[in-house]
């Protein structure tokens, strides 16, 4: 088979995806300008994808879409699935990347459409290629759908097991599929080195998180949160004192005022009897 650009970029694309997604994930302390640059990186390698492949488009909208709704009506369910200050919540949808890549590869699907609308009559819907279509759209819906229910999880042995089996599942997958490729799109296979991408920055993570090598980027986020309140409450605290000075020192001028006015009526008070005398 002859190998294009978009299969490297599709490769990069999960990778790259993967290290982002665990950036927010475990709210690592790394400067916003570098998670800035490597968001904008992201962005940029699937818009590129999208405005080449149709096919590719074609399952990410619906792994994304997968995602949302198994976000909507399981994840955002489970008791555990909360803000926390080591962790963001479980939802797949915890950044506005996810949301923007969504609505993006439904705009380049729209695209596509009207681009080949001449061709659309000429489709067959039972060829090869188009069955295959159809063969790796039902195979990502069970990646996605499984990943979720099973490892809703960012992290865990058993997330960190369980990507490891799919990972050597598809990369066997892939190898085979070489072999038929002229009976398959390119974008299949932008599809599953995509997901192999994703999966390798993954199992790494979940490797060197296991060993605890990430715990000094997670305590310094924790330590710095832990200390922006402590500085706050401090603040607040001074707030109250001084506000507590501030009506002290009114009512002792209250109280030096009633009594000046005392002794005023009382030495009036004086002087009249003196000069009734």
């Amino acid at each position: 088979m002859e190998y294009s650009i978009n299969l490297l970029l599709s490769f990069l694309f999960g990778i790259f995806l993967k290290v982002y997604d665990d950036i927010i994930d475990n709210k690592l302390n790394i400067s916003e300008y570098y998670v800035g640059i490597l968001k904008y990186f992201v962005i940029t390698l699937f818009s590129i994808i999208y405005f080449n492949d149709v096919v590719f488009t074609i399952i990410w909208f619906e792994m994304s879409l997968l995602s949302f709704l198994m976000d909507k009506f399981y994840t955002s369910k489970l008791h555990i699935s909360k803000d926390t200050d080591e962790q963001k919540d479980l939802l797949a949808f915890n950044d506005n990347v996810w949301v923007y890549s969504l609505f993006l590869s439904g705009c380049f699907i729209i695209y596509h459409v009207f681009k080949n609308f001449n061709n659309l009559k000429t489709i067959d819907l039972f060829s090869y290629k188009n069955i295959t279509l159809f063969i790796n759209i039902v195979i990502n819906f069970f990646i996605v759908t499984i990943d979720i229910y099973l490892t809703p999880e960012h992290a865990s042995e058993k997330k960190l097991y369980a990507r490891i089996f799919v990972l050597i599942i598809l990369c066997i997958f892939i190898y085979y599929m070489t072999n038929f490729s002229e009976y398959i799109y390119e974008g299949n296979y932008g599809v599953i080195l995509m997901n192999i991408g994703f999966l390798i920055a993954s199992v790494i993570f979940l490797s060197l998180d296991k060993f605890k090598v990430f715990d000094n980027f997670k305590n310094k986020g924790n330590t710095g949160d832990k200390d922006v309140k402590d500085d706050k409450h401090d603040k607040d605290d001074k707030n109250d004192k001084d506000d507590k000075d501030d009506k002290s020192d009114k009512n002792d001028k209250h109280d030096k005022h009633d009594k000046n006015d005392k002794h005023k009526k009382d030495d009036k008070h004086d002087k009249h009897d003196k000069h009734e005398k």
